[in-house]
């Protein structure tokens, strides 16, 4: 915001003093080769600040463009895993070569399992 109004400020005060010049001229012939130099660095300043706020705007277009593309990548890449998870299973090694942290097997506790299904202590015991 400040250079904005630097900016603006500056060439306004260039403005004023080069019409001041130009409706002086006659007094003033010394002054003609800055007057020249000044208008023509004024045209530059201005080409080179209309040229910098199209970059600004390029270069938001072309943030907003990486954002969508790296989005896009990143849904691709987790279903290509998922394929390769359902493919392989949640437990293959072949899932490191992916990317993928393989999900360690469970260990079995040593007995019978009771009749629900879960192991005691009791049957942990009487199993060795």
């Amino acid at each position: 915001m400040r250079e904005k109004k630097l900016f603006a400020g500056l060439t306004a005060d260039w403005d004023q003093l080069l019409a001041a010049a130009e409706a002086n001229r006659a007094d003033l012939p010394e002054v003609e080769t800055f007057r020249v130099q000044l208008e023509a660095n004024l045209e530059d300043v201005r080409a080179a600040h209309a040229r910098r706020a199209g970059l600004v705007a390029e270069k938001l277009q072309a943030t907003q463009a990486i954002h969508a593309s790296l989005a896009s990548g990143k849904a691709l890449a987790s279903r290509i895993r998922e394929w390769v998870r359902c493919r392989y299973g949640i437990h293959s090694e072949k899932l490191i070569e992916f990317g993928v942290k393989p999900v360690p097997r469970r260990r079995l506790a040593r007995g019978k399992p009771e009749k629900g299904g879960r192991y005691s202590p009791e049957s942990h015991r009487t199993a060795r």
